[in-house]
């Protein structure tokens, strides 16, 4: 008797046929997986502009005006530290601002490790997702280990005061409106690290050019903290990690545009291509009339 033996199997050119499929299927998928990844971390730090945007007004409802660009703390001539260490209590961080203003009562420089053991803890709500590199301290050109805020505080633009103001502002004195007024907007620390500690505000000592780390006059240009990039003249526009003088205008990791927090609490996703007009809405009292893209 003839037995026949039904051996089931592929061809190779069966096999890959399958082959390029699934690589057609990943080809697809993954760019997409990406782009809601990068859609997820955009929303998720609007979230976090939200957040500092309810403690701004809870500061101002207790002090009767927004924080200052920074404060002195201490005794004798004092610490300076910047205004994200001035809404640590209002963020939920108050142990971490107690620890900072005990450091300061024992040594004015912000940067002596101890006791300002606090100039390296990460404060998760000044770090963007998009920028894993915040999640861990850094090494400053100084030798400091620190850590940065991917949030910078708007300071104006050519001679034109902005929200963050060396004695802090108040409600009136914000002519062009809450809705109008840029507070807060994206500016990642350079890969050099002189730029964006949230701990102090203070700006650079030594040889080496620091800063801006608090605030920020976007279009600096012969103003500029670094003379050696004085040519950039932008308020915002894209940027890279990898060019120390794109510290000195705002631009985020994020694809097309930048997260910016308003004066009333609002927080909105904004083009590059509306850069022409941007600089309506960093000043508190230029009169423009804005039209948002």
């Amino acid at each position: 008797m003839n037995k026949f033996i039904n051996r089931s199997g592929h061809t190779l050119v069966e096999l890959l046929f399958a082959i390029s499929i699934i690589g057609i299927i990943l080809g697809i998928a993954i760019p997409a997986v990406f782009k809601v990844k990068q859609i997820a971390d955009r929303l998720f730090c609007l979230s976090k502009l939200r957040d500092i945007g309810i403690s701004l007004h809870n500061y101002e409802s207790a002090n009767n005006k927004y924080p200052p660009v920074a404060k002195y703390f201490g005794k004798g001539e004092g610490c300076l530290l910047g205004w994200h260490v001035l809404l640590l209590p209002y963020l939920g961080e108050n142990p971490l601002y107690i620890d900072t203003l005990n450091a300061s009562n024992i040594d004015p420089n912000p940067f002596n490790s101890p006791p300002h053991t606090t100039l390296s803890s990460v404060v998760k709500p000044f770090v963007c997702s998009s920028d894993s590199r915040l999640l861990k301290p850094q090494i400053d050109p100084y030798g400091n280990s620190v850590s940065f805020s991917s949030y910078i505080g708007i300071a104006g633009i050519d001679g034109h005061s902005g929200f963050f103001q060396p004695s802090g502002i108040k409600h009136s004195q914000i002519f062009d409106g809450l809705s109008n007024t840029i507070a807060v907007g994206e500016r990642p620390p350079p890969g050099t690290y002189q730029a964006g500690i949230w701990y102090s505000g203070k700006v650079g000592y030594g040889s080496k050019p620091n800063g801006p780390n608090g605030i920020i006059a976007p279009g600096g240009g012969s103003f500029s903290i670094d003379l050696s990039c004085a040519s950039d003249r932008r308020f915002f526009g894209p940027g890279a990690v990898g060019n120390p003088c794109d510290r000195q205008h705002l631009w985020s990791l994020h694809p097309g545009g930048v997260n910016f927090l308003f004066c009333d609490g609002s927080v909105r996703f904004i083009s590059y291509s509306f850069e022409d007009r941007i600089g309506h809405l960093l000043t508190t009292s230029g009169g423009e009339a804005n039209e948002f893209p």
